[in-house]
């Protein structure tokens, strides 16, 4: 949550959703190549209002929905068979007016549910920053949960 003269980012936005798809390389056997690309969805609070300076005066407004493009690239450590730790960096692309391109950065940690010798459960939790929203002055930070299947 970032705070400041424009109060929390929670007062904002709602919790987001969203979606990736996520390429991993081997690059030895611990070590891997990690590359995505995803949408994320944060809805506005539909009850909260700000107010804009104009030259006839104050006017209200509320936040617009804020929607973005990461992707990025990093590399995955497995210290055991089924658990390892990330980190990935990249850029959150705009797609609306509300939304800057911005450098993004995130780490976490999970492990993999292995179902045979080609498929797997992955199941992680990750902190990711640098989401940047036009009318508020800071990056905006989440952590996320996330299961996916691998093949």
């Amino acid at each position: 949550t970032n705070t400041g003269t424009y109060g929390p980012i929670r007062d904002y936005y709602q919790d987001g959703i969203g979606g990736k798809v996520k390429l991993e390389l081997p690059l030895d056997s611990v070590l891997h190549f990690t590359a995505s690309a995803g949408f994320v969805y944060y809805p506005n609070n539909s009850h909260y209002v700000y107010y804009i300076s104009a030259p006839t005066g104050y006017h209200a407004q509320q936040p617009q929905t804020y929607y973005f493009v990461p992707v990025k690239a990093g590399l995955r450590w497995y210290y055991d068979k089924i658990a390892y730790v990330e980190g990935e960096t990249g850029a959150a692309f705009k797609v609306n007016s509300t939304t800057s391109t911005s450098f993004i950065y995130g780490a976490g940690a999970g492990f993999i549910i292995p179902f045979n010798n080609r498929n797997a459960l992955d199941l992680g939790i990750r902190y990711e920053r640098g989401f940047e929203i036009v009318d508020y002055p800071s990056p905006m930070s989440q952590l996320s949960i996330a299961a996916s299947y691998k093949f």
